[in-house]
Formats: C-alpha cells, sequence, structure tokens
C-alpha cells in the first residue's frame, strides 16, 4: 500500500510512473487505481498555492474532448488543471473519492493533500470513456497532447459532461 506525507517525497512507485520530461514543470497526473490519484506538480510551489488546492472549493470536471477522457479542476483566478484518463477501466466503480496531491515538481516532495467525493456516475464515465480509447500508450498520449495544444484547459473544463462543486473542507 502506498503511504504519503505532506513533507515527505513521493514514493519512489510513484515517480517511476511519471514521464521523466516533467521534473522542473507544471503538470498534471492521474493515476487510476481505485481510489484514483490526481498529481499536481508545481516547479517552486508557493505555500499559498498548495493551501488553495488543499482548502479552497472548485470546480470538478469530467470532460471527453475528441474521444480524450480528461479530469479537471478550475480554482478560479486562473488556477486550473486538466490531466487525461488513459485507463480507468479498473477503477472500482463505487470507489466515490479522489485524492489530489500537490506537489514541487522541482523534487516530489508532497506540499499538500485533498480528498474529495464524487458521484458513482463520474467513476462510471470515466470507466467507459477509457475503455473505447487505443490501447497503446504513446499513441494515446500523441492524441492527447494534440487535444492539449488546440484547447486550453478552461475550454476542455466547459465541455465537461459532469461537473461538480467542491466545497470547502
Amino acid at each position: 500500500m502506498l503511504n504519503f506525507q505532506v513533507g515527505s517525497t513521493l514514493p519512489s512507485e510513484i515517480i517511476s510512473m511519471l514521464p521523466g520530461t516533467l521534473q522542473h514543470q507544471d503538470f498534471s497526473f492521474a493515476i487510476t487505481t481505485s481510489p484514483i490519484i490526481i498529481l499536481l506538480g508545481l516547479s517552486g510551489i508557493h505555500p499559498e498555492e498548495a493551501k488553495t488546492v488543499n482548502e479552497k472549493p472548485f470546480e470538478f470536471g469530467i470532460s471527453v474532448v475528441e474521444d480524450i477522457p480528461f479530469i479537471t479542476m478550475d480554482f478560479g483566478n486562473g488556477f486550473h488543471f486538466e490531466s487525461a484518463i488513459y485507463n480507468a477501466e479498473d477503477c472500482d466503480i463505487h470507489a466515490n473519492a479522489i485524492n489530489i496531491i500537490s506537489l514541487d515538481s522541482d523534487n516530489y516532495e508532497i506540499k499538500s493533500m485533498r480528498v474529495i467525493g464524487v458521484d458513482t456516475e463520474q467513476i462510471k464515465l470515466l470507466k467507459e470513456s477509457t475503455a473505447r480509447i487505443t490501447k497503446d500508450r504513446q499513441s494515446f498520449e500523441k492524441a492527447a497532447l494534440l487535444v492539449q495544444h488546440r484547447f486550453s484547459t478552461l475550454q476542455i473544463h466547459e465541455r465537461a459532461l459532469i461537473k461538480q462543486f467542491t466545497s470547502v473542507k
């Protein structure tokens, strides 16, 4: 079982899953376990950014753009993320939570963690959407990158099929 703790470094099993090009950059990356884990990496993350991820209300969405499923998060004030979801077929449809972890992408230190509740329909939509996409990871990543170049994060979020507003802890 993976153990995450604020102030510690991401477990090596998770770091090994990340493309090497992500270090020292802002990124979002989804790990489709049950429950799903979303990593929000910011180079030199400011304490206020970590606090925003941990405590502020935000809008969460599930979008499918050009057959690529995305999880989106809009915290307002230009602070938003999207993460393409490659495979959610193994997610438990009743795992009604998503873990959001903010970290410094320079050293993978965990800065904040948050769990949000999600509806069964959202997990079901992710599972169905990922079941329809190519099983070739490299082709998927190319297609997702093309979508991310054509559309802004907010445009992807606006296309969400299901949106949910999360409240303050």
